[in-house]
């Protein structure tokens, strides 16, 4: 076998491997039933799983926050309610953040099985009267005693949603005496429509914070008129329109309606609306 010959064998061999290893590489392919693949990395938003990243829930847990509240068969809130429900009751909302224009919420008893195309009955609610499951824990700790348990739901969001004032947490007293001590409901401003005189509390620093909640005439909704902090726990409650504490009292000349009193170990205060200011105030007497 002469020398040419095997150097023609040994690049003839070396040709061959480098086909073969080729194919190899040629054969590989991605095999879509493979479990190691996604084979879908858009998630629809109404199919994920809770806790998943972007995890949106078409029916999500909320609760009712008003003493009682209504389950009515229709959007209509003058219908005859189907049931009344307490103070806590959870109930499923269908996009409960999706239109929140909407003074009704579309709610189930049980979490729809089949939430494409649920069979189960729905009823509607007075969105007001809702929170979600994370804002609930708030409401439980503030409103699980009387009289403050039978709040109207929107005076409730208002005393949370003041529950802070520079750095400092106030909350409703959980003790059943004193709580009864803390809230006074009467005429203030004498507009003949309920106000509500509320006092919240931070026992570690001995302090209130008083807030006056009055309801517009037009829209029948309660706002925040009023707040002040006291370096003080006081009591409240009032002093009738027309009583001879107000009419024998020069203080309280310029007030048509009732006054709040505010008492408290260190000395004693008064809240009065003022109508030639148009404003409440918070004074000691002489």
């Amino acid at each position: 076998m002469n020398k040419n010959f095997l150097i023609l064998l040994f690049l003839g061999l070396l040709t061959l491997n480098s086909c073969d290893s080729s194919a190899d590489k040629a054969s590989v392919s991605i095999n879509p039933s493979d479990s190691t693949l996604k084979k879908d990395t858009i998630k629809n938003p109404e199919t994920l799983m809770d806790g998943e990243e972007g995890d949106y829930e078409t029916y999500m847990e909320v609760f009712t926050i008003a003493d009682k509240t209504n389950l009515r068969s229709t959007p209509d809130k003058s219908s005859t309610p189907v049931q009344v429900m307490n103070f806590g009751t959870k109930l499923y909302a269908k996009d409960y953040y999706v239109d929140e224009s909407n003074s009704n919420v579309k709610v189930y008893l049980t979490k729809p099985v089949n939430e494409a195309n649920p069979t189960e009955p729905f009823y509607y609610v007075t969105r007001s009267t809702l929170v979600d499951n994370y804002s609930f824990s708030d409401f439980k700790t503030f409103f699980s005693l009387s009289p403050f348990k039978e709040l109207k739901s929107g005076v409730k969001k208002i005393i949370i949603e003041n529950k802070y004032e520079d750095s400092e947490n106030y909350l409703v007293s959980q003790d059943h005496n004193r709580v009864k001590k803390t809230l006074s409901v009467g005429d203030f401003n004498g507009d003949k429509i309920e106000d509500y005189l509320v006092c919240i509390e931070n026992k570690n620093q001995s302090m209130s914070r008083i807030l006056v909640i009055s309801t517009n005439k037009a829209t029948n909704e309660p706002y925040l008129v009023f707040s002040q902090v006291l370096n003080s726990l006081v009591n409240v409650d009032k002093y009738k329109k027309g009583s001879l504490e107000i009419t024998e009292n020069p203080a309280f000349s310029n007030v048509k309606g009732d006054v709040g009193t505010l008492k408290s170990q260190e000395g004693d205060f008064y809240l009065r609306y003022n109508s030639e200011f148009n404003k409440y105030e918070i004074i000691t007497l002489e």
